[in-house]
């Protein structure tokens, strides 16, 4: 949890599945508020999980390549999920995550928001095809990668 929000401290936790090729898990958490900017605005980056998809990818997978001349063995095909619900009333959301998807032959990468009775739900999904991605695939996949690491769909401001 502490990989997903920096400075989360599980309070909780609800493994709904836990095999090798599968993992599924609820965490309540605790966080300090960060510290405000100079306009008294919050930020919270919903980042990617520690052991996800972007640990087991290959060693010479590098997202500031625009190109390979290789291709990129992925061990088979990935999905990874991360939903994060915190209690904020719709006054205090300075910004939210929008909502967006990419599909391509690689995969697809989705972000959507949803506000119910004052909470928001923030799930950001990475789904990737797997096996053998050539060298002309590759922008395909690093495409996706990157919309995974888009600060603008991890970031939450509150005020």
């Amino acid at each position: 949890a502490g990989s997903v929000l920096h400075n989360a401290e599980v309070t909780g936790y609800n493994p709904e599945v836990f095999e090798k090729t599968h993992v599924a898990a609820g965490f309540e958490f605790t966080m300090k508020k960060a510290e405000p900017d100079k306009n008294g605005r919050s930020g919270y980056a919903i980042g990617n999980p520690l052991g996800g998809i972007a640990c087991v990818l290959p060693a010479d997978v590098h997202l500031y390549h625009a190109q390979r001349t290789s291709p990129v063995m992925l061990p088979g095909a990935m999905s990874q999920m991360v939903r994060v619900r915190i209690k904020a009333c719709k006054k205090s959301l300075v910004h939210l995550p929008e909502a967006r998807t990419v599909e391509n032959e690689a995969g697809s990468f989705t972000v959507t928001v949803e506000m119910k009775d004052g909470w928001v739900t923030i799930e950001r999904k990475l789904t990737l095809a797997g096996g053998k991605v050539e060298p002309e695939g590759w922008p395909h996949l690093r495409a996706l990668l990157l919309e995974t690491e888009d600060q603008a769909g991890q970031t939450l401001l509150i005020k």
